[in-house]
């Protein structure tokens, strides 16, 4: 569904001038001129989140003669806006929602301005460009505004069948950075262009829907023929900076799994993402199975002991161990805390050192399990403020930062003998 917002050119001429003069396939020349109004209208939309998609705060007006040359260029708000020019053949170029002065650009520096990517607030930029022929007769002149911006809307449900999964999250990745206002379509986007992703959508726990809508600039990666089927369009197959949404959900307790769904004008083949377009994405999450290439996950299973004694004793000691079910591409940080008990006395032995206090960071290997040691020594044990010791392993992906916490571990107290 594409969007179309339009600029009305009214050709006026002014009292007293005659309407009789033909025009120029030269550089138009000054005087005789005639009043044109420019009436900048655009098509109403519905108008999501903070983003206002057809309004126009203001516009950057650039007129061209036959030969190329800048005949004026206007900088203004507003709906209307009126001008004197000669009769003559023009090309005109109009810039909406750049938000500054673009000053006096030749044709060339025009096609090489570039944008950046849209934000959350806001407008999105437009252009638009026809050429005219202007006699003073009274012509309206229409320019479609055509948005930069292409816009992403996700609705995910996760079917009844597919059991406990919930959605934590869901990313827009491969974003381009910046773009050209005057954009060559059949050119694939440019690497240099730079990418980006988009920031982390989270939803409360237990949400088995989730819907909302990204705005990116246009992504242009062409087609993969070899792709027969919707379960092949996944990362073997895709272009390197195709764009795709990243969907988080969980499953069963422990278990963290990434659906992708890369963007195009089709289910397959395409992964262009065009200006202007509206793409709708109706998701529906089937199940966990990683027999989908398009589903990847992880899973860390938490293990503690103290094998001398189920109680404090001098010299007593404990050991965990994580176990890997790492089947992404993802990288992990660990962090082991004391949660409840007398910090001072815990000490935490990575094979290398022992390192006392409440918070020790903990190496996790990307595809191998993790393993640690644990001491817990109070000189006295005083009943209800050090008998117990409870602590717990916090590992977090990349995606997260120290934020977005992967699982937080309830790892088992330990009881100890009590001294009044």
């Amino acid at each position: 569904m594409k969007h179309i917002a339009k600029i009305i050119l009214t050709v006026l001429l002014l009292p007293g001038l005659s309407g009789c003069e033909q025009p120029s396939t030269s550089d138009p020349k000054e005087g005789n001129e005639v009043s044109v109004m420019l009436e900048v209208l655009s098509e109403q939309l519905h108008t999501t989140r903070a983003i206002a998609e057809s309004d126009i705060d203001d516009v950057n007006i650039f007129i061209y003669s036959d030969t190329g040359g800048l005949k004026q260029h206007i900088y203004a708000s507003g709906a209307s806006h009126k001008i004197d020019i000669a009769p003559g053949r023009y090309s005109i170029y109009v810039a909406a929602n750049i938000h500054q002065d673009m000053g006096d650009l030749s044709l060339t520096r025009l096609q090489s301005y570039a944008i950046t990517a849209p934000t959350d607030e806001g407008t999105l930029t437009m252009i638009g460009s026809d050429t005219f022929t202007i006699d003073g007769s009274g012509q309206v002149l229409p320019i479609s505004l055509k948005r930069h911006a292409a816009k992403i809307a996700y609705n995910i449900a996760v079917d009844p069948a597919a059991g406990d999964i919930e959605i934590s999250s869901v990313q827009l990745c491969s974003i381009p950075d910046r773009e050209y206002l005057i954009t060559d379509l059949t050119a694939p986007t440019e690497p240099a262009s730079g990418f980006h992703d988009s920031e982390i959508r989270k939803f409360p726990d237990g949400s088995q829907r989730a819907n909302g809508i990204f705005y990116m600039l246009t992504n242009r990666q062409g087609d993969v023929s070899s792709i027969a089927s919707q379960d092949q369009k996944n990362p073997d197959k895709a272009p390197k900076y195709a764009s795709y949404l990243c969907i988080r959900g969980r499953s069963g307790e422990n278990k963290v799994v990434d659906f992708v769904v890369y963007l195009g004008s089709n289910m397959t083949t395409n992964f262009d993402v065009l200006p202007n377009e509206a793409h709708t994405y109706n998701i529906t999450i089937l199940s966990d199975s990683e027999t989908d290439t398009r589903i990847t996950s992880y899973l860390f299973e938490f293990y503690s002991s103290w094998p001398r004694s189920p109680y404090c004793i001098p010299g007593d000691y404990g050991e965990f161990s994580v176990r890997n079910g790492n089947r992404s591409d993802h990288t992990f940080t660990g962090q082991l805390e004391v949660t409840q008990g007398d910090a001072a006395s815990f000490r935490y032995g990575d094979g290398g050192a022992w390192h006392e206090g409440a918070l020790h960071d903990v190496y996790i290997p990307a595809k191998s399990d993790a393993r640690g040691d644990m001491e817990y020594t109070p000189a006295l044990i005083k009943k209800g403020v050090n008998q117990t010791l409870a602590y717990r392993l916090t590992i977090t992906d990349e995606q997260g930062g120290g934020s977005n916490t992967v699982r937080n571990w309830p790892i088992s107290h330990h009881p100890s003998l009590t001294s009044n």
